[in-house]
């Protein structure tokens, strides 16, 4: 998570342990997890989902799972299977993805005509629940 907004870093961090995933990579560019919004806004989810701390997005590469850009094109997020383990690459607020995930494996939120783009942390709220329901788990 690459989140320069408090807030969205606070939101993603719930959505993340809302929604089971393993973990949440704070990048370099990434706002601190305990800035007061950030907290504010993850709650009590901050200290369910482990924290780590990575590159800068423009250096983010794996070679452990494959990584998955969100991005304004690519096919929808329903259309493809999740892999069973992937690194979720939403871009940075503003400028969007660095140019090698735009040519990377990609998905896609379908919208409105008209509408540009989802807030950064709703964007990746929508896909974290869209992996979560093509790979249940027991969640609480």
């Amino acid at each position: 998570m690459p989140f320069q907004d408090p807030e969205n870093v606070g939101a993603v961090i719930r959505s993340a342990a809302a929604f089971g995933a393993a973990r949440v990579v704070l990048l370099r560019e990434a706002a601190h997890p305990f800035h007061p919004k950030a907290a504010r806004a993850a709650g009590p989810a901050l200290f369910q989902v482990p924290l780590l701390q990575g590159p800068s997005i423009q250096d983010l590469t794996s070679d452990q799972v494959p990584l998955i850009a969100l991005a304004t094109d690519g096919p929808e997020l329903g259309a493809t299977p999740f892999p069973e383990s992937f690194g979720l690459v939403p871009g940075v607020e503003g400028p969007g993805l660095p140019a090698h995930f735009r040519e990377g494996e990609r998905r896609r939120i379908a919208m409105a005509p008209g509408v540009e783009s989802l807030n950064a942390a709703t964007a990746t709220a929508v896909a974290l629940y869209a992996w979560r329901q093509s790979h249940p788990s027991p969640l609480g």
